[in-house]
């Protein structure tokens, strides 16, 4: 049952109609497995990279595993 309130609530909330909204790109997210649409002056954030980082980092360690300092 929906009070005069939800309904009103209801008809509020639908999608606009009468404009146009012009995509200025398209980019696939491969991975991810989705497509999605540029608008405007959208920017994006670049996605992580397949191997991580932390691959990349050289500790030089002392003995007991403690890590050295500067």
């Amino acid at each position: 049952m929906f009070t005069d309130q939800s309904q009103r609530e209801r008809q509020t909330k639908r999608a606009p109609s009468g404009f146009i909204l012009p995509i200025r790109d398209v980019r696939a997210s491969i991975r991810a497995g989705f497509i999605y649409p540029l608008v405007g002056t959208m920017s994006t954030m670049p996605g992580l990279p397949t191997r991580p980082c932390l691959y990349d980092i050289d500790l030089d360690t002392l003995p007991h595993g403690k890590v050295k300092h500067g």
